[in-house]
């Protein structure tokens, strides 16, 4: 009789744990969920902060009793080519206004064959309209790799908090 006590004990208790663990893991989740965003948020460059903001509004994560899911993304128009850069031709001649200390793209002029200056660091003068006339030089321009880099980071240090995490719970729970 005493063994089917201790076996009913046993299954409460299992029963238990394992609701709190479905709670600790989605907590866990929610939390590092968080911080991953946090940490896209922090890379990527700043102009207006649509950019910054957008990774915060439009991405998800779906927790289930098998896998959790993080869908990273943002709405800006140009989020790919500020993570993974873009191309240009050299000598297209571009008008640009400067806006909040940046040079910003305004219209494009047209194509020539010489190279110019592909920003106006002390060379290119502002017109009487406060416009600026480049001509890029660069044919690629780097991305940011702010999506990338902190995926990577945060998969190298996903383990040693998980074991930090979960070792905490089993002191509260086991």
């Amino acid at each position: 009789m005493a063994s089917r006590n201790a076996l009913k004990d046993f299954a409460k208790k299992t029963a238990l744990y394992k609701k709190k663990y479905k709670a600790f893991f989605n907590d866990f989740c929610e939390r590092n969920y968080q911080s991953l965003i946090g940490a896209i948020a922090e890379r990527t460059p700043v102009d207006f902060g649509v950019l910054r903001e957008g990774w915060a509004r439009h991405s998800t994560m779906e927790a289930t009793d098998r896998k959790v899911v993080y869908r990273i993304c943002n709405p800006a128009d140009y989020a790919a080519h500020v993570e993974y850069g873009y191309h240009q031709k050299p000598g297209m001649i571009l008008q640009m206004e400067m806006r909040m200390g940046r040079l910003r793209f305004v219209k494009y002029l047209g194509q020539t064959f010489a190279v110019g200056s592909g920003e106006p660091t002390g060379k290119a003068k502002p017109d009487e309209n406060g416009m600026y006339t480049i001509v890029t030089r660069k044919r690629f321009i780097p991305g940011h790799h702010m999506v990338a880099d902190s995926i990577a980071e945060f998969q190298k240090e996903l383990p040693k908090r998980y074991e930090k995490a979960f070792a905490a719970f089993n002191r509260r729970n086991g």
